[in-house]
């Protein structure tokens, strides 16, 4: 279940978030029968490897479950800094805001 930031600092799920930020989303076709090739834009290196190829096939369906993972992490990460300010999470919490 993901989850999502109360004005109290807590958490709530993600299904009882305001459906308002889904207005803008985009359909995409779920036919998987549609691919998309995505090339990156500088090539791969590799020391004593090939390097990996620099075009993939996927799916628009693939590219969300992507995207969707991503952003229930970062709202866990989020999750956890919160939680940590608060002094709930003892020790350390090294998150990865800010990482390329």
């Amino acid at each position: 279940m993901a989850l999502t930031r109360r004005s109290s600092g807590f958490l709530k799920p993600l299904s009882a978030a305001s459906s308002a930020s889904f207005l803008h989303r985009r359909p995409f076709s779920t036919d998987d029968t549609t691919t998309i090739t995505v090339e990156t834009s500088v090539p791969f290196t590799g020391h004593n490897c090939e390097p990996p190829s620099r075009s993939v096939d996927t799916t628009p369906k693939e590219l969300m479950k992507f995207f969707t993972d991503m952003a229930v992490m970062r709202r866990m990460e989020i999750a956890a800094d919160s939680l940590y300010k608060s002094k709930l999470i003892r020790g350390f919490c090294h998150l990865y805001d800010g990482q390329v």
